[in-house]
């Protein structure tokens, strides 16, 4: 496995679906929460970008945005926000979301919310930050007119706890924002350690009206692979739902992925006996794939220059740029995906890409 942080995890668990509601679970038990502990008593938020948040690189997007900055981008199209609020950053980090947000509306009142705080002095830097609450949500006694919860429902081992209280957090017309990994599209969103359940836009819809949310945006194109909801408290009772007869084709989904995760590397490995083999991504299939395939990855390619010249995994971090026709790329991403980079970057670079197989 791999943590979210992008190190190999050397630790195998076992993935549950609930019958009734689709919903897909690392089977929780002591071994996995000691992980789980362990994996966070080393992490080492994005460690080779030197703390600087995620970039989105796209064809048509010069230069690279940021993955706080896209979110709230579409946020701004979809609601009116109005000149001043309070905002709740939920796992706030080290303010990648709460930077971004006062960047755009420098006349809201920010706070950041993390179980530690290693990042407190960072945070409470940060123009706009008024306050830093950690340990007990219980103990915030005001309520925000928008909170985030950007890449922390995943990591929860029970999510249903937190959305009940973030629900008493929200103001009168107050939006709660959603970032998950989208597990039914990416399927190396199953092999991260520390992520305890793995989303499909389905079932996490009707999870959070289950517990008293009205859905006001539900996306899966903000952000590749990503799953946004934006949520407001409802107006009155919602209906009772569950997934009931989608289940066995979300169940036979899963197992799709979790055999294409093998035929990934079953293909990668066949392709490492090229004395030029690397692979394209820093990030968790990336990280992986060159954990996997050990030695036979000569090096890794990366478009964000915070990364290259830098190693991963003992092997230095090239720029598309540098590579040579002699150098052959197995490109990890889910497939759809890596057919829009081996689209782009065929074109520029004269290096053979190579893509994963279709699930």
């Amino acid at each position: 496995m791999v943590t979210s942080d992008c190190k190999p995890w050397p630790y195998s668990a076992t993935v549950t679906v609930c019958m009734k509601c689709g919903h897909l679970q690392k089977l929780v038990d002591e071994e996995l929460n000691l992980q789980t502990m362990a994996a966070y008593s080393q992490y080492d938020l994005y460690h080779l970008s030197d703390g600087g948040e995620q970039f989105l690189f796209d064809a048509c997007q010069e230069p690279p945005k940021t993955r706080s900055a896209q979110i709230l981008g579409h946020l701004r199209q979809l609601i009116d926000l109005p000149p001043s609020g309070q905002l709740l950053d939920v796992g706030c980090g080290n303010g990648a979301m709460l930077q971004a947000f006062g960047t755009l509306f420098p006349e809201w009142s920010l706070f950041g919310y993390e179980q530690n705080s290693r990042y407190r002095t960072r945070v409470l830097a940060l123009p706009g930050v008024e306050g830093f609450y950690e340990d007990r949500l219980e103990a915030i006694d005001t309520t925000f007119d928008l909170i985030t919860l950007v890449h922390v429902l995943e990591h929860v081992r029970n999510p249903e706890h937190l959305l009940k209280q973030l629900h008493g957090l929200l103001a009168a017309q107050g939006v709660l924002l959603i970032e998950v990994p989208n597990a039914t599209e990416n399927p190396f969103d199953m092999i991260i350690v520390d992520h305890y359940s793995h989303f499909s836009a389905t079932v996490l819809s009707r999870f959070v009206m289950n517990l008293g949310y009205e859905v006001l945006c539900c996306a899966t194109d903000w952000v590749d692979k990503e799953i946004t909801l934006v949520l407001r408290a409802a107006q009155r009772a919602q209906p009772a739902s569950d997934v009931g007869p989608l289940t066995p084709e979300l169940v036979k989904r899963y197992r799709h992925n979790a055999e294409w995760l093998q035929r990934v590397a079953g293909d990668a490995a066949q392709h490492a006996a090229h004395s030029h083999f690397g692979v394209f991504g820093t990030a968790i299939a990336g990280t992986w794939l060159g954990a996997v395939l050990g030695d036979s990855v000569r090096f890794f390619v990366d478009e964000d220059s915070r990364r290259v010249g830098k190693c991963h995994l003992g092997k230095p971090i090239l720029h598309p740029g540098e590579l040579t026709p002699t150098d052959c790329v197995f490109l990890a991403f889910p497939y759809p995906i890596a057919a829009r980079v081996y689209n782009r970057l065929s074109r520029v670079s004269p290096a053979e890409y190579l893509l994963p197989p279709p699930i």
